[in-house]
Order: C-alpha cells, then structure tokens, then sequence
C-alpha cells in the first residue's frame, strides 16, 4: 500500500474550467490560490444506502473509468462507472470508506456538485443537473493523512506517495511540465509528482471532469 503523505499541495481550490485532458508542455498560465473554492452547501437528499453487504470482504479502487468494487476473497472486481446515479455512487464510496455521507457543495464554476470526504482526501464529481450522474473524481491536497480511513490507490497500487518510479513499473505514463507543475498522465488517469526525478511522488490523482486551475 503506497506512503500516505500528511500535508500535501492544495490543488482544487480556484476552479476555471473542467478539464479530461493529458498533460501538455504548455498550458496556459494559471493561479492556485489558497481557500476553499465559490460553492454553495446544499443537502445530501440523496444518499439512500445500498443494499447491506460485508464491508470486510469489498474494498474499492480508483480507476481511469469511474471507481472499481473489489471483492478480495476471489478478486473479482466490477466498474461503477461515469454516469451512474449519483445516489449509487455515494452509498458505495460511503459504505466502503467506512465513512458518514459526505457533504456535498455545489461548485459555481463548472458547474458541477462535489461530494468530499475529508479524511480519506476523495472528491467525487456529479452533473449539476436533475440527473446527478457521475462524471469524475480527484484525490489529494484537503486534509492531513487518517490512519482510519482506507488509503485508496488503483489495482495497480498507485495513490497518494507512490513514486514516479512506481508508476512507470505498472503504466505506460506521459510525464510533461504544465501550469500545474509537474503533471502526468497514464490508464485514463492523471495526477500531479512533486518533481521530475524517479523517486517524485505522486500529491494528486484525478480522472473523468474535474475542474483544475489553468
């Protein structure tokens, strides 16, 4: 399981637009600023849980298509995937973080509705709309490490810590500077190293549409 790091970078604060895109060597000029971004509080009207199951033997992993079940007695694995209902999404994320709902804020510049889980660091992003589908999740830079909350990574191993060295073990990764700094991308994820050199490690993890400064 990767290093957990306990007081990384804020990177999904000011928000301009939504972006899915690779890295590129150079984006725009863009500024991160401190404080929490233009949204609205609005209440979790919809995170009915889902039907009971063993939490001890399901876990979940971070994927380049939405968010992957793991059931770890046989390591049989089903996608939920971007466009699913958003109610489906929280019971799941909620019930496998051993967490409460999260509280959910509706971000005024994408526009998207977040759900975040401070402890474990996870952002889920949903459409605005009576739809409420999901369309995007980022991890990283919110809250210090919670040596109770699961630490999330994808099948491969790769979250918050692991090395650039790691990564390039089990991806095919694009590595180019950016506005954001040194950004990645690899299996439809991408994600922030703290440098250029082999043991860099990993501050953020997204896919899907997020908003990101640029």
């Amino acid at each position: 399981m990767p290093a957990r790091r306990s007081a990384l970078p804020i990177l999904f604060i000011v928000f301009h637009a939504c972006s899915e895109r690779a890295p590129a060597s150079a984006d725009p000029a863009a500024r991160v600023a401190g404080g929490e971004p233009p949204a609205a509080a609005i209440a979790p009207t919809d995170t009915t849980p889902a039907a009971p199951t063993d939490d001890s033997t399901t876990a979940f992993a971070l994927d380049g298509e939405g968010l992957r079940v793991i059931r770890l007695s046989s390591g049989a694995t089903r996608l939920v995937p971007f466009g699913e209902a958003r109610s489906v999404v929280i019971a799941m994320a909620s019930r496998l973080l051993h967490a409460m709902p999260p509280k959910l804020t509706e971000n005024l510049d994408c526009p998207a509705t977040v759900a975040t889980w401070p402890a474990s660091e996870l952002q889920l992003w949903f459409t605005s709309d009576a739809a409420a589908r999901f369309v995007g999740w980022s991890l990283g830079g919110r809250a210090p490490a919670d040596s109770t909350a699961p630490a999330l990574t994808t099948m491969s191993g790769i979250g918050l810590g692991s090395t650039r060295a790691a990564l390039e073990s089990v991806y095919v990764a694009r590595i180019a500077r950016s506005s954001l700094g040194v950004e990645f991308s690899a299996a439809g994820i991408a994600g922030l190293l703290d440098s250029a050199q082999p043991n860099a490690a990993v501050q953020n993890l997204w896919a899907g549409q997020v908003c990101l400064a640029r």
